[in-house]
């Protein structure tokens, strides 16, 4: 199972729209962008938000597939600002999925929506 890193970027002077990229080479740095970008992957892998720039911290990640989770047992919060989630055994049937990242900055919560999108052949 592989692990997926997707950095979320953002400074004091631009809080929002996020900078992503993820280690599939994607990259976004506009709002139209963000909701576009989509990382993929597979059941079983862990997919790693890494925070970068000014972000203090990630709150949470929200899941809006439910009532199918994408994720399996829940967010694990790192000491480093930065969160993770195994993709679930019944992922497959999500197949492509947006998700928000609630992340902090200059004290105040803020949110951004890219996509996941499940390998239906893995």
């Amino acid at each position: 199972m592989a692990t997926h890193v997707i950095t979320v970027y953002a400074t004091h002077a631009k809080p929002k729209p996020l900078t992503i990229r993820d280690d599939e080479g994607h990259f976004a740095d506009t709002a139209e962008d963000d909701a576009k970008l989509t990382t993929l992957v597979k059941v079983g892998d862990t997919v790693k938000w890494v925070v970068s720039g000014d972000i203090t911290e990630i709150i949470s990640i929200e899941d809006k597939s439910l009532p199918n989770n994408l994720f399996t047992g829940g967010f694990t919060k790192n000491a480093d600002g930065s969160m993770q989630a195994v993709v679930a055994p019944n992922a497959a049937s999500v197949v492509l999925e947006k998700y928000n990242i609630h992340y902090r900055l200059n004290g105040l919560e803020y949110i951004e929506d890219p996509k996941i999108k499940v390998d239906p052949n893995g």
